[in-house]
């Protein structure tokens, strides 16, 4: 049976504290055997991971979740007695095969790293690299989605009267309600302020614009800096999107189809009237590739198309299919030319 994220999370929590039954802590371990090359973060302690110098969570968590697992799973000297040297065996075996995964998933998670920011303040940075998307849930519960190429930074506990994460790329936010403190994204030139809601951030440093569009909810956004020609904030709701644009410091607000504009959740990516650069930037950060173009002219030409759970070739192809254009891929290097 496979297990939700937040089944995981219990489990994890349940096994750390010592609750959790020998079929509780077996079925644990059975997941983090199969699915370790896929973990997500929501299961880290971050008040004691926080601490650490490096990438790996420190020796006492991962002594502690070992040796909870290894008490919860008795083996009655009955048992032993009946069938010894068998069971002797098997035990063994299983831990053993304990050992390994743990070994193999605690000491290995390198998904977080720790970063000093102004003001002695420590936050944690977590990230997903191209070609892949992670999970996460935040001290408060609140959770978040990062597309490729992305990262966000957060304080281990929210101190003060915030709660703030800063955002590089895109990702998809379902936020814990909680009127006493504002949930903040910091997204280069422009502050997202919600109290309790789902919406998408959009930032990556290549594109031309940061777009924001509610899923549920409402969300105040906010253009950052003192600048003169500071912009009066917008207010959106459901369906709602606004685009910030960097060049032309101006906020586009507009009613869109918000399922769509957050599609790359489900690997559904939705372009309307998007240039050649833009598509091209999406697929290289979703498939972790390069594009290069001998006629740089092709980067403006605006195409509206949809890739559905597609892979790299098959979204080359749909692309042929609009005409004039021809891909060469040699391993990550992509290379277009116009036909013409």
């Amino acid at each position: 049976m496979k297990l939700e994220p937040e089944q995981i999370k219990i489990l994890f929590r349940k096994v750390l504290k010592g609750t959790a039954t020998a079929d509780e802590s077996e079925q644990l371990l059975n997941y983090l055997e199969q699915e370790r090359h896929d973990m997500d973060d929501l299961l880290l302690p971050y008040g004691e991971w926080a601490g650490t110098e490096d990438n790996r969570l420190p020796e006492g968590v991962r002594e502690r979740i070992l040796t909870s697992v290894l008490k919860q799973t008795p083996v009655t000297g009955e048992g032993l007695d009946k069938t010894r040297a068998g069971r002797t065996i098997k035990m063994s075996y299983w831990l053993s095969r304990v050992a390994v995964v743990f070994v193999l998933i605690l000491a290995g998670w390198g998904l977080f790293r720790k970063q000093s920011k102004p003001g002695n303040k420590t936050w944690i940075v977590f990230a997903a690299a191209k070609g892949e998307r992670r999970t996460m849930m935040l001290p408060d519960s609140s959770k978040v989605l990062l597309n490729a190429g992305s990262q966000v930074a957060f304080q281990t506990d929210f101190a003060g009267n915030e709660r703030c994460v800063k955002l590089t790329g895109e990702a998809y936010f379902e936020v814990k309600h909680d009127p006493r403190k504002p949930f903040i994204v910091l997204s280069d030139l422009v502050r997202t302020t919600v109290l309790g809601t789902a919406f998408n951030v959009k930032a990556y440093p290549e594109d031309k614009s940061i777009d924001i569009t509610v899923i549920n909810g409402k969300v105040k956004v906010a253009q950052t800096g003192k600048d003169e020609k500071q912009l009066t904030p917008v207010i959106l709701t459901k369906g709602m999107h606004v685009g910030y644009q960097t060049r032309d410091t101006l906020f586009r607000v507009s009613k869109v189809d918000a399922a769509a504009m957050v599609g790359w959740k489900d690997n559904k990516l939705v372009f309307e009237e998007a240039t050649l650069e833009e598509i091209c930037n999406t697929l290289a950060r979703n498939y972790n590739v390069k594009f290069t173009t001998t006629t740089p002219v092709v980067w403006q030409h605006k195409y509206s198309l949809t890739f559905d759970q597609l892979t790299l070739d098959e979204s080359l192809d749909q692309l042929r299919l609009l005409g004039a254009l021809t891909f060469q891929r040699k391993d990550s290097i992509v290379v277009l030319r116009d036909k013409h």
